[in-house]
């Protein structure tokens, strides 16, 4: 406990200095040590309807593939991370398929499309363009549409207890 006279003070100020530099090289050595980040989201059935970009025509029989990124940027291992999804539209170019809102990067697959998907797509909708185009298929749009409610973890998903 620091009591305010001018010596007092300039201790005062010296130790709350140290503490934020220990509680700041406390962080950096966790990052750096191969700590564990965890994940906590919910799985929710969304509608996914693939189109041409230009025509707007429905991409019949297309598959569709999820992946769910498994390494944090900071080289920190991700605890509880969704299984990868595989799904296929049908002739209207649509599939309904349990997509979690997972906060590390989601990338969609329509074919040869890549996709990157945000959570707040997931659970809200949204219009989603590609991000890359390869030279011999057309460019598609993805529109999401959440279907019903949100789903619990299942426990394979949920943080262990520490």
């Amino acid at each position: 406990m620091c009591h305010r006279s001018s010596d007092m003070a300039s201790l005062c100020v010296k130790t709350q200095t140290r503490f934020g530099i220990s509680a700041a090289a406390l962080c950096l050595l966790c990052c750096v040590s191969g700590c564990v980040v965890f994940s906590c989201h919910s799985i929710r059935d969304v509608a996914i309807t693939v189109s041409e970009a230009n025509s707007g025509r429905s991409a019949a029989r297309l598959p569709i593939r999820v992946f769910y990124v498994k390494e944090h940027p900071l080289g920190l291992l991700i605890a509880g991370v969704p299984d990868d999804v595989e799904a296929r539209t049908d002739e209207n170019g649509r599939a309904v398929i349990k997509l979690a809102d997972y906060g590390f990067g989601i990338i969609l697959y329509a074919g040869t499309n890549r996709f990157v998907l945000r959570k707040k797509e997931v659970r809200d909708g949204g219009i989603v363009d590609e991000i890359s185009k390869t030279p011999r298929s057309p460019r598609f749009r993805l529109k999401l549409e959440p279907t019903g409610r949100r789903t619990a973890l299942r426990p394979s998903q949920q943080p262990p207890n520490l």
